[in-house]
């Protein structure tokens, strides 16, 4: 049985004074960040910040949360200094995170509307299963990322929305399947008429049972990965086979206003002179007309000995 129990703990600290073998008086010193007679220690401060930024409990209820579990005598206002206080002294955890997602084999990236002053700000956003580190930035384009500055240097599996701010990094890209469900669930309920949505849906839900039963492995079985792109291949045949090409071709066959063929019959002729590609070129003082590179000598007949400075046709 696993039981947890949550209790105050209480720490005294005492000066020690005296004179030492050399004759000099000794006093010993208080432990960092002691400077008070009575204070809350990092940990109550840190599971304060922990309960109200991330767990976002307000203020007054994280205070009823301590008071009722531990006996804090502890009130909202004591709570908002001690996220102040965390505020001020961010860098180290900070750059801690930021280097293990630059380092990280798989990362997530995505972004979404906030408010910050009143003005519609993007919340950047690069994470694991870990680590989460935020941007917020005004714009959503291309320079956000670039402020953002994790995506340059990531060298792994960057997951992401096709957005294309991410697509110009030079890493490896997943696209986010949570996205695909989310628009094939659409086709699913918009087109029941095609069931490869569906098959789609339930492929992918299989595929991310597999990742998670191989969380201990390295890499998925050559066997499950296998079956998983023949599937994959199955279903998009059939899908251009039932839904899309007869789709495409219905909308670009309008109906038939008249029985019979478009095309006229044959009635002889020189098809060749039809079927190739003519050239106008002007012949030069040496009887020679230039085409590709090549110079080609017109032939005397019986109507003229040279045909300089004469336009002809050649065909080819």
């Amino acid at each position: 049985m696993v039981e947890m129990e949550i209790q105050r703990k209480v720490i005294e600290y005492r000066i020690v004074g005296g004179t030492g073998a050399c004759g000099r008086a000794q006093r010993s010193t208080f432990p960092a960040g002691i400077e008070a007679p009575v204070q809350y220690g990092p940990g109550v401060l840190a599971f304060a910040v922990y309960m109200t930024q991330y767990q976002l409990l307000p203020y007054q209820r994280t205070a009823e949360v301590f008071n009722e579990l531990a006996g804090l005598g502890t009130s909202p206002g004591i709570l908002q200094r001690a996220v102040r206080m965390a505020a001020t002294r961010p860098e180290a955890p900070v750059n801690a995170i930021r280097r293990a997602l630059v380092a990280a084999p798989v990362a997530h990236a995505n972004e979404t509307g906030r408010r910050v002053n009143g003005n519609l700000y993007r919340l950047h956003v690069l994470s694991t299963d870990r680590f989460t580190a935020c941007c917020p930035h005004p714009k959503r384009g291309a320079e956000a990322p670039d402020a953002f500055g994790l995506l340059a240097p990531f060298a792994g599996v960057l997951v992401h929305d096709h957005g294309s701010a991410c697509q110009r990094y030079s890493c490896w890209q997943a696209f986010c399947k949570a996205h695909h469900l989310r628009e094939l669930t659409a086709i699913a309920e918009r087109s029941p008429s095609q069931p490869w949505a569906t098959d789609m849906i339930a492929l992918l839900c299989q595929a991310n049972a597999l990742v998670g039963e191989a969380q201990n492995l390295k890499a998925l079985p050559t066997g499950n990965v296998e079956r998983l792109r023949t599937r994959y291949d199955t279903i998009l045949t059939e899908a251009e086979a039932e839904a899309y090409r007869p789709a495409f071709n219905a909308e670009f066959m309008p109906p038939v206003l008249e029985e019979g063929s478009a095309f006229v019959p044959w009635i002889g002729g020189k098809l060749d002179d039809f079927l190739c590609e003519t050239f106008e070129r002007v012949v030069g003082k040496d009887n020679c007309v230039a085409f590709e590179g090549m110079a080609l000598q017109v032939p005397k007949d019986r109507h003229r000995m040279h045909y300089r400075k004469v336009k002809v046709r050649g065909h080819c």
